[in-house]
């Protein structure tokens, strides 16, 4: 499943570009050696996890909360996921471990990726989805290939292009827009709570003698929703615009370049010049082994 000592000691360029193709980037600013020390990491901790359960011990111990009992995703199951992350952004990713819930997720959950203390991901989705393909609002195939792409995009640390691009495997037109505009829990608050306030003062209006303005609460409610669109609006005009600079500069798979890059490159690339573009990923590389990698797979020479 993982890379031995020999591959990890003497790694060549095709050895690092097919660790790109299974989703494991580079972080900004690793060089090559620090590179290789993550994957041995990564290698040696998965390896201890496996060992655990092989010994009897329970996931609850290894994730750190009660999630009961965890059946493991079949290969043919996961390659769902594998399959769109491929198309979309060229990376397929096998090597996490993947269980279905026997208890544990909320009520309305569909999935999660959980972070264990040594910083190694592991994949959740409810048992409903053993039988069926769709549960709820969800569907199986989107869920895993959406948790999936913040596994691969994690050492990236990225928070605003992070959900717009996890939900790029949505089906539907309308979330692939709107997911985006939650990054964060108080994303959520800032998009309810002036709506229930609104809601109270009308209810208020409504059994008591004297009236409370509603139209300051109106303004409320309307401005964190107002706020959220125009923000994702913006993030998706700048990776609209990224997107163009690199087809016309006549990069392939600009998406698949642009997935592995941050924010602050998204926006480079955004404002660079179509034509100088290539030179623009080019100067990257003689510093960023990522930007080695995505100029080796995706710039014809």
């Amino acid at each position: 499943m993982f890379p031995d000592d020999d591959q990890l000691n003497s790694p060549d360029l095709e050895f690092l570009l097919s660790l790109d193709s299974r989703g494991i980037f580079p972080a900004p600013g690793e060089t090559q050696e620090q590179f290789m020390d993550y994957v041995r990491h990564l290698r040696d901790s998965y390896s201890v996890i496996y060992a655990a359960l092989a010994k009897g011990k329970s996931l609850d111990a290894i994730v750190g909360f009660k999630i009961g009992e965890g059946i493991p995703i079949t290969s043919e199951v996961l390659s769902e996921a594998e399959e769109e992350n491929r198309n979309l952004f060229d990376f397929e990713i096998n090597w996490v471990p993947a269980y279905f819930l026997s208890k544990g997720l909320g009520a309305i959950w569909g999935g999660c990726t959980v972070v264990t203390d040594t910083n190694l991901a592991l994949f959740f989705i409810r048992k409903d989805f053993r039988e069926k393909e769709r549960w709820f609002i969800y569907n199986r195939r989107e869920l895993m290939a959406h948790e999936l792409c913040h596994v691969a995009r994690s050492r990236l640390n990225d928070p605003e292009f992070e959900e717009h691009f996890a939900y790029m495997t949505a089906g539907s037109p309308l979330r692939r827009f709107m997911g985006n505009c939650f990054r964060t829990e108080w994303d959520a608050f800032l998009f309810v709570i002036p709506v229930f306030i609104l809601l109270l003062i009308q209810i208020l209006n409504a059994v008591m003698a004297w009236r409370i303005p509603e139209f300051p609460f109106w303004i409320l409610a309307l401005s964190g929703p107002a706020f959220l669109i125009i923000r994702n609006l913006l993030t998706r005009r700048a990776y609209l615009r990224a997107l163009e600079n690199l087809r016309m500069g006549g990069v392939s798979n600009p998406r698949a370049v642009l997935f592995r890059c941050t924010r602050e490159e998204i926006r480079e690339i955004a404002a660079v010049n179509p034509a100088e573009v290539i030179t623009y990923l080019y100067k990257k590389a003689e510093t960023e082994l990522r930007f080695r990698l995505i100029c080796k797979k995706y710039i014809s020479e």
